[in-house]
């Protein structure tokens, strides 16, 4: 018999049963008791490996109406069956366990059916002052091999803990693999019982349900707990709550509810995604991937989000913390961690701001006023320039009115700030604060992974323009960005409200309203750049300054920039005004009356050309640069050197109003899709070429008949970075027949060119088909004619690689076009010019010849026209049908090189210099949606193209059957010049040759 009793100090005691209670040959066996001692509250005894215990199968006493088997009797019977109710000579209890307090703990055990846990009570003792004849604590750790298949019930203390997917049942659809058994429910318990949850997988609405309010109702489609239950509920580890946790439809024990949520040691924290509003005790540590809105119900509550940092995706939350109730908890705010540090983007709504109202006229104090004044900070990137501090860059994309007391925002520099303002929001370039909200999220690639996340909460995105106001009562700001969005048609934009201006604690500066480095970037998202009233976007107030003489606000304070839009940079006219408006406009009220009226009187609605040499300047405002969004901010007249009191209406605000728009080309996209369809002009040019880089030379041939081909590699390039590498294999065949005073060639030709091409935001690859005829006409007196017809079919595969433009990079375009060529030239022997001068053979002019040579070409290419992506903006690229015209003007000097064998030798350099009337058609681009949709189409007229031709070349002939020839050729001063040019290529001649003497008159003919 073993017996244990806590009796003059704590037992801490395991009971390793070995997988079963009963079976005789087991490892433990309980022949004993476990008796109550002095001790015993402050003891623990745990029973372990009992194997599978099915309540329904164990036969103890029920209690009370609900039937419901004494978990404690269940264990009591368990571990020793023979001596659970019986007694011994004395009248004492032999049963196993007899215990009135302490822990009793359960581990390895799987438990089939429902755990009734309670207290009793003694019955002599009254509601307020219970005294119990047993208080024990349970303790049970349940885990995917030893499970709960049922239900945690009564008022006794429970710490139990469940780990892993399969720990206790889910209320999920279908049915939990390998569980058939109805879903774990919690109900009771006190409030001091813990329930821990670590690495159980996805938490669904109903198991949530289930586990904190004690099952669930559905009424009219809607769900709701129970009752909530008391106690501490802790959720850690691999855990995902896909749920709103809500109170319950009876909350009478929700104050004694605390929820814990990836609060653990070392917790990265729990995803959650679903509604917050409580008013448990709620302290949650956000996992990477939650979607919440936040509704405060408890003071005592802290919503942590320090598990985000800069390399991971943005916060989604609503954070509302500007409630009210009548509980005694009042107004008072919760705690927001995380989003003080500078480097944690959001997307949602903040509510958090100081707040002043008169009490409930319930009340005693319902004659004053209660200000509730919320300690949290909120902060987005950060403006030193450590290096410890670096990686502070965050956004906030403002997806609904918020109010906040104290905001901090910050780009480290100018340069840092040029960057944002060229970047997305959540580009990570630098830290923006973006009022556009959810109108952008289906515009921008860079929410991509957002908006795969945002179903669980109302951060979808939409194309209804429902302005958004941002309210801060306490701002610091520098080298800021607030990105605003405007809809002219109703005269609406979102709006910025600065209460205050004050530094950070570590920020030494001064005179904070005098700087100059925050911007306002304004979109035109609906309507046209025709403004007809001004529309307010944003106030600042200094309550401090009151000084008519000397505001502290400057109307540089705020800098408007624009943006790019597809193939246009927008950028807004923006004037101030000092005087806090009493209202924001009200387009269906005032819209009517807004019409007529003047813009603000104090102001010049001039555009600014800053010539700041920062990089903001360099980036944005640079007015000659109208590639980039320039800088349009007006300055008050009265601003510089001290205002007139007399303009002023109030000196500690100024509000800044849009009065219209500026658009102009974005020469940097422009040039980058012209470029694209540039290629077709390029691919027609590399199909040109004149009679010697086809065929060789042609004299001295005594065949009929000849084939040949050639391969020819080049490289051209202009000055825009348009780049062309292309290999060309062309090869024909020709019948040769005399002709009065000459012979004639007539012949067909096709070719093959490789094209690979590239530019400053786009690479494309290309091929031509080609098919020919010509004719070629060589004189005995030295001239020669030579014609050509060719149709081709040129092909382009055009990918965009600039990140801010986006194609579908498998679509080809191809286009048709037919070439017709005339090339006249005269070889004229130095050593026949000698021979008219009856001068002396000469070593220095024998074999040289001059020749010059003129060439025009006819081409006409078809049109063509692709669809892209560029800068969010749907863009349509079109390129006209044209006709190039190309002319060839020059002369090559060379000499001939006979040797004993036979052999002829060639060699020749020549100068030429060649006019493109254009080079390409008329490029149209329009854009298809959006606001600019009705701005006028740009159109990019292809230039001409003047350029020297500089060549060296060879032609060998080595047998009356076989003749080489190479060339090497580049150009110069050209718009689009030809890198270097290599031309290779082989004849071989068959077919009824001439005599030896026939052959020697025609030599001598051509000398």
């Amino acid at each position: 018999d073993n017996s244990y009793q806590a009796q003059s100090g704590i037992q801490n005691v395991l009971f390793d049963f070995g997988g079963s209670s009963t079976d005789a040959n087991g490892m433990y066996k309980m022949n004993g008791s476990i008796l109550q001692g002095d001790k015993t509250k402050d003891s623990s005894y745990t029973l372990s490996n009992l194997g599978s215990i099915d309540i329904n199968n164990i036969d103890v006493s029920t209690e009370g109406s609900t039937g419901e088997k004494d978990f404690y009797d269940v264990l009591n019977k368990t571990i020793n069956a023979t001596n659970y109710d019986q007694k011994d000579s004395k009248g004492n209890s032999l049963s196993a366990l007899q215990l009135q307090n302490g822990t009793l703990g359960l581990i390895q055990t799987s438990i089939s059916g429902d755990i009734n846990w309670n207290k009793i009570k003694d019955s002599s003792s009254t509601e307020e002052s219970p005294v119990y004849d047993r208080n024990i604590t349970l303790d049970a750790t349940f885990n995917d091999t030893y499970h709960l298949s049922g239900s945690l019930k009564g008022d006794g203390k429970k710490d139990i803990v469940f780990t892993g997917d399969k720990s206790f049942n889910k209320d999920i659809t279908p049915t939990q693999v390998g569980v058939s058994a109805a879903a774990t429910t919690i109900q009771g318990g006190d409030s001091d019982s813990s329930y821990s949850f670590d690495d159980v997988g996805i938490i669904n609405q109903n198991t949530f349900d289930n586990l904190l309010n004690g099952g669930y109702e559905t009424t009219d489609g809607n769900t709701q707990g129970k009752a909530s239950n008391v106690g501490t509920f802790n959720f850690n580890g691999s855990t995902a709550i896909i749920a709103n946790i809500t109170d319950a439809k009876d909350n009478a024990n929700i104050t004694s509810q605390t929820i814990n949520l990836g609060t653990g040691d070392n917790s990265t924290g729990v995803i959650i995604r679903g509604d917050i509003s409580t008013t448990a005790k709620v302290n949650a540590k956000f996992g990477v991937g939650s979607v919440v809105d936040i509704n405060n119900k408890n003071k005592d509550s802290i919503y942590d989000f320090s598990a985000f940092d800069a390399s991971s995706a943005p916060i989604i939350a609503n954070i509302n913390l500007d409630t009210k109730d009548n509980s005694s908890d009042g107004i008072k705010k919760a705690s927001i961690k995380g989003l003080d540090n500078g480097r944690v983007s959001l997307i949602g709504t903040i509510n958090d701001s100081n707040q002043t109202f008169n009490t409930e006229a319930t009340d005693t104090d319902a004659s004053s006023a209660a200000t509730i004044k919320t300690t949290n900070n909120y902060k987005f990137g950060d403006w030193s320039n450590d290096k410890t501090r670096a990686d502070s860059k965050s956004s906030w994309l403002v997806t609904g009115d918020s109010s906040v007391a104290s905001l901090l925002f910050y780009n480290h520099s100018p340069a840092e700030q040029a960057a944002a303002l060229a970047s997305s929001t959540f580009s990570n370039a630098g830290s923006i604060i973006d009022l556009r909200g959810a109108r952008i999220l289906a515009q921008d690639t860079a929410f991509t992974a957002a908006k795969m996340i945002a179903g669980a909460s109302d951060l979808s995105s939409t194309s209804e323009f429902t302005p958004t106001t941002l309210e801060v009562q306490s701002a610091n700001l520098d080298n800021a960005i607030f990105r605003l969005g405007v809809d002219t048609t109703t005269k609406t934009a979102d709006y910025l409200k600065i209460d205050s201006l004050a530094l950070d604690s570590t920020d030494t500066s001064k005179s904070i309203g005098y700087r100059t480095s925050n911007v306002l970037q304004v979109y035109l998202e609906q309507g046209s750049t025709d403004i007809k009233a001004p529309i307010l976007l944003a106030t600042v107030t200094d309550p401090t300054s009151t000084d008519a003489s000397k505001p502290n606000i400057q109307a540089q304070f705020f800098k408007a920039v624009g943006y790019s839009e597809g193939l246009y940079n927008i950028n807004p006219i923006v004037s101030a005004k000092y005087g806090n408006p009493t209202q924001m406009p009200n387009p269906d009220e005032d819209a009517k009356a807004s019409e007529d009226a003047p813009a603000p009187s104090d102001t010049s609605s001039t555009t600014s050309s800053d010539t700041s040499t920062t990089a903001l300047s360099s980036a944005i405002i640079a007015a000659s640069d109208t590639s980039t969004p320039s800088s349009s901010s007006s300055t008050d007249t009265a601003s510089s050197d001290g205002a007139s009191s007399a303009s002023m209406v109030d000196p500690s605000s100024m509000s800044w109003y849009l009065t219209g728009f500026n658009v102009a080309a974005n020469t940097s996209s422009v040039q980058t899709i012209s470029g694209t369809l540039g290629t077709f002009y390029r691919d027609f040019r590399i199909a040109t070429n004149n009679l010697n880089l086809r065929m060789g030379e042609l004299r001295n041939n005594s065949a009929s008949q000849g084939v040949w081909a050639r391969i020819i590699n080049g490289l051209g390039s202009d000055n825009s970075n348009n780049q062309d590498f292309y290999t060309t294999l062309q090869a024909g065949y020709d019948y040769q027949f005399d002709v009065a005073g000459g012979v004639n060639y007539l012949g067909v030709d096709a070719e093959a060119s490789m094209i690979s091409s590239k530019g400053d935001a786009y690479s494309s690859t290309g091929r031509n088909l080609g098919i020919g005829i010509y004719n070629t006409y060589i004189m005995d007196n030295g001239f020669y004619v030579d014609a050509s017809f060719k149709y081709l079919n040129l092909g382009n595969r055009i990918s965009i690689k600039n990140s801010a433009l986006l194609s579908d990079s498998t679509s080809s375009l191809t286009s048709n076009a037919f070439l017709l060529g005339a090339e006249v030239g005269y070889r004229y022997s130095l050593d026949t010019l000698m021979k008219k001068m009856k001068a002396p053979s000469n070593a220095y002019t024998q074999g040289y010849y001059i020749e010059p040579q003129l060439e025009m070409i006819y081409g006409y290419i078809g049109g063509n026209s692709y669809d892209l992506m560029m800068n969010n903006a749907s863009i349509n690229a079109s390129l006209a049908g044209n006709n190039a015209l190309i002319s060839r003007v020059g002369a090559v000097l060379g000499k001939h090189f006979k040797y004993d064998n036979g052999m002829l030798l060639d060699l020749r350099v020549g100068l030429s210099y060649i006019n493109e009337l254009n080079t390409g058609g008329e490029v149209s681009l329009s854009q298809q949606v959006g606001v600019a949709s009705s701005f006028a189409p740009i159109d990019v007229a292809s230039l001409a193209n003047n350029k020297l031709n500089l060549s060296l070349g060879a032609n060998m002939k080595l047998s009356d059957d076989w003749r080489l020839y190479a060339d090497v050729s580049r150009t110069f001063l050209g718009v689009y010049n030809i890198d270097y040019n290599l031309n290779v290529g082989a004849r071989f001649s068959f077919g009824k040759k001439v005599s030896d003497l026939e052959k020697q008159i025609t030599e001598g003919k051509n000398k």
